[in-house]
């Protein structure tokens, strides 16, 4: 609430919608209880409730959240909002899922660009496997360590690139004697990390059902942007995503072999596996564009006169008339960062024809 008072929102717009991804149901609780000005709107994304107890179900936190008029709750997935209800007896909205590194536009570019490139590497490239995960829990370390010591992997007709930025399975070796492995250990800008996607033709994604059964990967997003075909775990929701919109191979179990027999299958079927990702992206953009996700953040923003106001008009209300303004947090971290030329900005501005000149002349810059 201070960051938003020190920024004036509340004087230069109308409405003004805070959303919080890395929230929970507790801090939503929390930020319930505070007073919040009549025109500002608080919007927690449950992240840290992938894991519901069964207790949960008597826990009041949950109806508080539900009965403010300041403060929102959104699942991370349609599974996620069933999970909750289940657990809870309250329903919330499931936010989307956009592309988590660019815009709707550059998606959309990137999707027609990979489907050119993969066609070309096909012909007179070997393949590439990229496993993108390993940075936090739920990724498949130690399946990922089995997979890499195994034979399965040495003898795969396909160069395997493993990301481990914080040197959790690579070893000081010699490039001479990994083979068809490569570790990627250091930190990577979002282009070049998009440029590994562009590389490859497969991507294991060995997420874990007791972290990801509810819970969204942008990895998943980066693959379909990138023509990647995704090998993935059962009961997760990246399973239910690939069998929803019917790309990627859902893996028999959740094993090092598992996994290691999913990646053969997609590399022997990739033509067809590319044409089925290719379309499969266009269907799930239909329902998860960032404009998808500022729809929702509009519709959970209470119900009020001048939010009325603001739904009665065109998307261009935001360069014509300073109607609201939308403030997407990566967590509490990005207050000090946020700014009008950052990538989270960037990434709002361009849904729209033209870039919100005025608005940016009055951010402060970021040293």
């Amino acid at each position: 609430m201070n960051w938003i008072e020190s920024e004036q929102a509340c004087g230069r717009f109308d409405i003004v919608i805070a959303f919080i991804y890395q929230s929970s149901s507790v801090t939503a609780a929390y930020l319930a209880d505070l007073d919040w000005p009549e025109n500002v709107h608080v919007i927690c994304n449950a992240f840290w409730d992938f894991r519901i107890d069964a207790p949960s179900a008597k826990d009041t936190t949950f109806a508080r959240v539900k009965q403010s008029g300041s403060v929102s709750l959104t699942a991370m997935s349609g599974p996620h909002r069933d999970q909750i209800q289940d657990a809870t007896g309250c329903r919330f909205a499931a936010i989307p899922n956009p592309p988590p590194l660019v815009s709707d536009a550059r998606f959309y570019e990137l999707l027609r660009a990979a489907a050119l490139d993969k066609a070309e590497r096909y012909q007179r490239l070997a393949p590439t496997v990229f496993l993108p995960g390993l940075q936090s829990a739920g990724k498949g370390k130690e399946i990922t360590e089995d997979f890499v010591a195994s034979s399965a992997c040495k003898e795969m007709a396909a160069r395997i690139l493993v990301r481990d930025r914080q040197h959790l399975l690579s070893e000081e070796q010699p490039a001479t004697q990994l083979g068809n492995l490569r570790y990627l250990i250091d930190s990577f800008s979002d282009s070049e990390i998009i440029g590994f996607y562009r590389q490859a033709d497969v991507a294991a994604l060995p997420y874990t059902s007791d972290v990801f059964g509810v819970r969204t990967s942008g990895a998943l997003v980066d693959c379909m942007m990138s023509g990647v075909v995704p090998v993935v775990f059962p009961g997760t929701w990246l399973a239910h995503i690939c069998t929803q919109f019917d790309f990627g191979i859902v893996c028999a179990g959740q094993t090092a072999a598992a996994m290691s027999d999913g990646i053969n299958a997609a590399l022997a079927d990739l033509p067809a596996q590319r044409h089925r990702i290719f379309f499969a992206a266009i269907r799930y953009m239909s329902e998860n564009s960032w404009g998808r996700f500022l729809e929702l953040l509009l519709e959970q923003g209470g119900q009020g006169p001048a939010l009325e106001a603001v739904r009665e008009t065109s998307w261009s209300f935001l360069e014509t008339a300073r109607k609201a303004e939308v403030i997407l947090l990566e967590g509490g971290a990005d207050l000090p960062t946020l700014s009008a030329d950052s990538e989270r900005w960037r990434l709002v501005s361009e849904l729209f024809e033209n870039p919100f000149e005025y608005m940016m002349a009055e951010q402060p810059e970021t040293r």
